[in-house]
Formats: C-alpha cells, sequence, structure tokens
C-alpha cells in the first residue's frame, strides 16, 4: 500500500497591514488652489455614494461602499479626468468610512479608479517582476505561472523593494494563483524566480548537501549521501531523529535533481544516521536490557501506583513491557504519554498528540488484600528478552492506626497546651506515588470539630493547643468566622485520625473546658474618616479605635466587598475616584462586635498631576463620529481607574499608563507610508506587554477616523 508522505506547504504570505489613516493625502485646499470651484451638493442621500469624490476635513476621497481612497497627489486626481465642481460634502455615512489606501494613477485600460484597485480592468498580461497587492490587502510579486507571497518585511526588503513600487493587481493578475514564497535574496540573484529555480547563486553551482533537510515541491526531504532524497511518513518519525522545523531549507539546483529512493525510518537509539539504519550498519550497543522501578510498599484501602520502565532498550515501536502477579484491587496498563519533544509544524497540526509508550508500564489501583505478593515483569527489546521479580507489601490498614494512651491535662481553660501521649502519633507513609499519609489530632464535641495545632516531638508525644473556636460538622479542616462557634466550657474528644479518612480511630479521650480563654467582647469604639468629602484624587484616611479585639479579625471592606486590609491601631489611607461606603468588622474569641459604617463623598473632576508633557485632561483620544461623541484624556482615565504614584501615571491594577502620539495626518504621505504604519502597529504591539497605552490621533479636530 503506498505509503502516504508527510507534506504541507509553509506558504505564509507577507500580510502588510494598511491601518487607517487619520487623514487622506490630497487636501482640498491644493484642488482649490488650482482655482477651480465646489459645489454644494445633496447632503439627503442616506448611504454612501460609490465612486463618489468628497471632501472631508479639507482632504479629497474617492468613496467606495468598503471605505475610503486618498489621492496622493493633484496629478494623480487630475489623471482620471476629475474636475473639482464634482466634489461634494461627505454625508455622514460617508465620514464614518475609514481611509483603506491611496487611489493609483490611472491605467489606460481602464475608466473607473475602482475597477482598477479592484483589478477588474488594466492589463490584458500579468507584468512579469511587478509588485502588486490584491482586494485581501497582501503583497504578491508576479512571476511566469503565477505570484510569489513575501513571508516577512526582511524579504521584501532584502531585494531593495519599496512601498511606492506596489500598483494594484489588473484583471490578468487578480485570476492568478499563489505558487510559492519570495526566499531571502542571494545577492548573486537579480529576481526572486531566478533564485528559486536555482538558476543563480550558491543554489545554482552546489553540489547535494548531505544530512540536509529540504523542501522540494510540497514535500520535506532528508538529503543521503548516496545521493538521493529520503521521504517522510509521519510527524512522529521526523522528531523521532530531534528534527525540527527550522532546519528545513529551499533545495538548491543540485538536490531538484534528486529522485525520491527511501522513508526515513522511525529511529533506533543504536543509529547515528537514517542510512545507516537503512543499511542495517548501526553499532548495537553492548548493554544488558534491564527493568526499572519506584515500587514502594501498599496500603489496603489506600489508592496506590507504581511505575516500571525498560532500561537500555532499543525502538519503542518494536518493544514491550508487561507484568503479571498483581494482587486484588490492582492492575498493570502501559502508559500514554508524549513521546518526543517537539515544536508546531507550519500546518498547525502540532505534534500528535499523547501516543501509548510500549516501555513504560503501571501498576495502579487500591489493594483490597494485605500480604507480599510477587510481581513478573517481562521486557522485549533490541532482541533481548529478560524477566524480573519484584515483592510487593501491602499493609492492612489498621498494623499503623495511631493510639492515644493518655492526656496530661484532662481539664482547663481554652488555650491551655498539653501533651499528647501515645503510640503511631507521628506515622508518615509512602503510598507509592509519592504521596505521603499522616495523622490529624482532632478535637470535637460531637457536631463540631477542628484539628488540634500543636508540634510532635517526638513518636509517642505531641505538644497541643486547646483550640478557641470549632467548625459546623464531622472532621472539618477550616471554614469561615461566620460559621464557627466559640469554645464554651463542656466536655469534647480528643481523638487521632488519617488525613484520607481511612484509618480507624482506635480510641478518644476525654478533655473538660472550664472556661473560656477570653471573657472580654471586642468592641468598635469610634471609626470615621478624617476627611468625609474630598475631591477626585485626593485621599483620606480612615481612622478606628478598638478595645479587646484579635488583629487578625480586623476587616475593611468597601461597597463593591474589596478588601482594604487594616492597620492596628489605625489608620487606613483611601483615594476612592467615587463615592464609596467602607465598614468595619471586628471579633475575638468571645464573638464578633457590631460593624460601623462611613461613607466617603467624592466630587468635581479628575485632576492628574503626573500627566506628561503635551497631554491635558481634555485631549481627544477617540470619538464616534456617527454619535458625535469624543472621548477625553480624563474620561479614559477615569474608566481605567488610574492614579498618580508619585510621577508616575497608573491605571486601577498599577500597571503603568503610556500616551502614543499616533502618525497618519499626511496631505502627500510619504513613499514609505505603509511601513512607517506598520512599524507603528509593532511598536503599540510591544509597549502593550508592558503599558496600558493610549493612543492619541494626529489631529484633535472632532472627527477622528479610527
Amino acid at each position: 500500500m503506498k505509503q502516504k508522505l508527510f507534506a504541507f506547504i509553509a506558504t505564509l504570505a507577507l500580510l502588510f497591514s494598511l491601518l487607517p489613516l487619520s487623514a487622506g493625502a490630497l487636501s482640498y485646499q491644493t484642488v482649490k488652489d488650482s482655482q477651480i470651484g465646489m459645489v454644494k451638493g445633496d447632503t439627503t442621500v442616506a448611504s454612501p455614494r460609490d465612486g463618489q469624490i468628497i471632501s472631508l476635513n479639507g482632504t479629497v476621497y474617492l468613496v467606495d461602499l468598503a471605505g475610503l481612497y486618498g489621492f496622493p497627489s493633484l496629478t494623480v486626481f487630475k489623471s482620471w479626468g476629475y474636475l473639482p465642481e464634482k466634489i461634494l460634502p461627505a454625508l455622514p455615512t460617508e465620514s464614518a468610512l475609514s481611509m483603506l489606501d491611496l487611489v493609483p494613477m490611472r491605467d489606460s485600460g481602464c475608466s473607473n479608479p475602482l475597477a482598477q484597485i479592484h483589478g477588474t480592468c488594466g492589463g490584458s498580461s500579468p507584468r512579469i517582476g511587478q509588485l502588486v497587492k490584491t482586494q485581501d490587502r497582501t503583497i504578491y510579486v508576479v512571476v511566469q505561472g503565477g505570484l510569489l507571497g513575501i513571508p516577512s518585511l526582511e524579504v521584501f526588503k532584502s531585494w531593495g523593494f519599496a512601498s511606492n513600487q506596489i500598483a494594484f493587481a489588473n484583471s490578468a493578475e487578480s485570476s492568478l494563483s499563489q505558487i510559492g514564497l519570495v526566499p531571502s535574496r542571494d545577492p548573486a540573484c537579480k529576481t526572486p524566480m531566478d533564485q528559486l529555480s536555482s538558476l543563480c547563486g550558491t543554489a545554482a553551482s552546489a553540489s547535494p548537501r548531505t544530512g540536509q533537510l529540504i523542501t522540494k515541491g510540497k514535500t520535506i526531504y532528508l538529503v543521503s549521501p548516496t545521493p538521493s532524497l529520503l521521504a517522510f511518513s509521519s510527524k512522529e518519525i521526523f522528531y523521532s531523529w530531534g528534527f525540527t522545523f527550522k532546519q528545513i531549507i529551499q533545495a538548491n539546483k543540485a538536490e531538484l535533481a534528486l529522485a525520491q529512493t527511501n522513508l526515513v525510518p522511525m529511529k533506533d537509539p543504536n543509529c547515528q544516521t537514517a542510512w545507516d539504519q537503512l543499511a542495517g550498519s548501526c553499532i548495537v550497543r553492548q548493554q544488558t536490557l534491564d527493568i526499572s522501578t519506584n515500587m514502594g510498599p501498599a496500603i489496603v484501602g489506600q489508592k496506590y501506583i507504581a511505575n516500571f520502565t525498560i532500561v537500555n532498550g532499543g525502538l519503542q515501536n518494536s518493544s514491550s513491557l508487561t507484568g503479571t502477579g498483581a494482587p486484588a484491587g490492582l492492575s498493570f496498563s502501559n502508559s500514554v504519554r508524549r513521546m518526543y519533544a517537539c515544536d508546531p509544524l507550519p500546518d498547525g497540526t502540532g505534534c500528535g498528540g499523547l501516543l501509548s509508550d510500549p516501555t513504560y508500564a503501571i501498576l495502579s489501583g487500591t489493594p483490597t488484600q494485605a500480604g507480599s505478593f510477587v510481581l513478573e515483569l517481562v521486557a522485549v527489546s533490541n532482541g533481548q528478552t529478560v524477566s524480573k521479580h519484584f515483592t510487593l507489601v501491602v499493609n492492612p490498614t489498621s498494623s499503623t492506626a495511631p493510639v492515644i494512651s493518655s492526656l496530661s491535662l484532662t481539664s482547663g481553660a481554652v488555650g491551655a497546651t498539653l501533651i499528647i501521649t501515645g503510640s503511631g502519633l507521628n506515622v508518615f507513609q509512602n503510598a507509592g506515588n509519592g504521596d505521603s499519609v499522616g495523622y490529624n489530632i482532632w478535637f470535637t464535641n460531637g457536631n463540631y470539630s477542628i484539628p488540634m495545632n500543636g508540634t510532635i516531638s517526638s513518636d509517642n508525644l505531641i505538644n497541643a493547643k486547646i483550640p478557641e473556636t470549632l467548625c459546623p460538622g464531622n472532621e472539618r479542616f477550616s471554614c469561615t468566622s461566620l460559621d464557627t462557634i466559640k469554645v464554651s466550657p463542656g466536655d469534647y474528644s480528643i481523638y487521632v485520625k488519617g488525613v484520607n479518612g481511612s484509618s480507624l480511630v482506635t480510641n478518644k479521650l476525654t478533655y473538660t473546658v472550664t472556661s473560656p480563654q477570653t471573657s472580654t467582647s471586642c468592641v468598635i469604639n469610634s471609626f470615621a474618616a478624617t476627611s468625609s468629602t474630598i475631591n477626585v484624587g485626593q485621599s483620606t484616611q480612615l481612622a478606628f479605635s478598638l478595645t479587646n479585639c484579635t488583629d487578625s479579625n480586623i476587616k475593611i471592606l468597601d461597597d463593591t466587598n474589596t478588601y482594604l486590609g487594616f492597620n492596628s491601631p489605625s489608620p487606613v489611607t483611601i483615594s476612592p475616584t467615587a463615592t464609596k461606603t467602607y465598614v468595619l468588622s471586628a471579633s475575638n474569641a468571645i464573638g464578633a462586635a457590631t460593624s460601623q459604617k462611613v461613607t466617603v463623598t467624592v466630587t468635581g473632576v479628575l485632576a492628574y498631576s503626573c500627566l506628561p508633557s503635551g497631554v491635558s485632561s481634555d485631549t481627544l483620544v477617540s470619538s464616534d463620529i456617527g454619535a458625535y461623541n469624543t472621548v477625553t484624556v480624563s474620561q479614559k482615565l477615569s474608566s481605567l481607574r488610574a492614579v498618580c504614584q508619585g510621577d508616575k501615571l497608573v491605571d486601577g491594577s498599577g500597571k503603568p499608563i503610556y500616551f502614543y502620539n499616533l502618525i497618519g495626518c499626511w496631505g502627500n504621505p510619504p513613499n514609505n507610508y505603509l511601513e512607517l504604519m506598520a512599524n507603528q502597529s509593532q511598536e503599540i504591539a510591544k509597549l502593550q506587554f508592558q503599558y496600558n497605552v493610549i493612543t492619541i490621533p494626529c489631529s484633535t479636530s472632532r472627527f477622528q477616523i479610527q
């Protein structure tokens, strides 16, 4: 059966981002200076007028239903036979359109600039060597038989291309398909097609490069010393040799003439090259096949896992590791894991996911029977077979259960320290999967409980403290302050139980609480703001006075339940940007005090003292043309909950704010305006990793084109 070759095309065409500009190209003043007038026109039309010449903010545009096209010069304007009296004022729907590109100089075969832009008129044949841009704003080089995409700006520059050389694709070029990518220029080559055809440069005179990964057509090959080409039948084989996509290059002239003679095999660890493996000339390692494990003892009723793996084995796809003799509740299986480290492929299919590994076995489950069990593991690999026995010890659950024999105190106050004496109190076992199994000392009244805090001084002694509060339910490790009850005088039980809950409770001893540790209630004496009314951007302090309250139980929350922390005794500094209510709560072991509230009223407009030079509170950062709305710096910063931290402006999350002045308001744009706009986008993207970037349009008039 014919094997499917591992093939993909690395065809990432360069997509230059033609960002909407904040102004057009040819200004109306330039047309006016040519001593031609302008008529008012009809402004009652609702939808954009396809093909109409308009004036918007003093700039002349050509209307397309998808956007606006500016005129780069008066010469281009006149090349289409336009008269200034045909220019009409922009409608609101046209004012809302963004600028897409510039109107091209007229092609003699086109009578309509939009038809030339859309590639439906013009030359009847492709212009070989011409840089063209299509309607999806992708740049191509026209070659015989199709189009070559440009994979990066660096490749574009390596050929000395410039943005003013790019023309709209004509009707013949618009019908062509992409057939490849432009390579980075070899200095000895004049055209990309010559270089791709290995007619020039180093590729023209080079010999086959043994061991090189190349692309020929749409397939990846490995050059063998024969010389010939070896193809890959799967991604797993490609990565088994440690290859990466970055190593693949274009075939030279000599390699293009080679034929495929075989497939690259899955790598044998004993082989250094694919051709040695195909020839059977690899040097076999003289090492003994073995099996290793991390197996430890198990406990009845507790989850267990142990790993086994082949040592000094050969190919994974020709090896096996099997096990027998597992006790009840446990079983053997082969693991599922990623076989090879790899990088994503250019076709987006990744590394092939998780794969079964027959050289790696797992013993897992929950044993139900105690005893010693002999396991047999059989490994087959590299022409060898080895059988190895391992003894698994499964301990009964009760064999390690701890026992409490006595308490140094059987009665006393809350908070008293006592010594718990017993056996097996410091038991920690390895469950076979790296987890430890230990035991907790519990304090309970039957309905409420909590683990006792203490330190282990030996295997038989624990220094513990009688807790102040309990959590509802049986054996809860923690709970909120609202759920707790205080420990009051009465009888309580102390006992030991395993962390996982499976260990038996062998005995309970009684402790009698004679009195609570604290006898005085927590009281909030006062809670107030030093200034209850402030201007936005200012700070105030929340001061309070408490009596008999536990520091860890003091909380200040705002009306969104945001925890502000506390200082003991006080105050807490706050800088709200809007009116807020703050709640102070406090408690001790006896209970909670009545909470108190403070409202801080915020008035006025936020005045930022740390704005950079050239930026003011009323500077525009964006606008909605259709709704005639604008957004100022002050409004934007308020929405970000921005504050001044010294001379630094940060948003509500503490991220620094950066003001970026956009370019693009050109009356007559430079030849490299596309490159400038692309560089601007890249710079903003980099800044956004570190800053919250606020962009300021290059014009601060009411109508901003975003």
